[in-house]
């Protein structure tokens, strides 16, 4: 199955819109409200696989399985999760290898 494009998902939106300010223009209110209802119901199916993009994004960029710790509790330099334990202020126990 092809995915659609962000331009056509634009582009569909954006009839829907017009759609809906055509049937208001000519006063068809049963219209316009399914229109209305297409396009939010689009709108927030666009949204919810944008942001399982970025949770997607986010996991890959940090990783949360085979830590190095140094013998003190403190994570290994120069790892992911080193920045991860600075931006989130938590850092998960793993194993000790040293």
């Amino acid at each position: 199955m092809h995915s659609i494009t962000p331009s056509l998902k634009i582009l569909f939106i954006s009839a829907l819109f017009a759609l809906k300010w055509w049937a208001a223009f000519i006063e068809q209110i049963q219209l316009c409200t399914i229109a209305m209802t297409l396009c939010c119901i689009v709108y927030a199916i666009y949204v919810s696989k944008f942001l399982c993009q970025i949770d997607d994004i986010m996991k890959k960029r940090i990783p949360t399985k085979n830590l190095v710790y140094k013998s003190d509790g403190n994570l290994l330099v120069g790892t992911t999760e080193t920045f991860r334990s600075r931006v989130f202020g938590v850092v998960p126990r793993g194993r000790d290898y040293t």
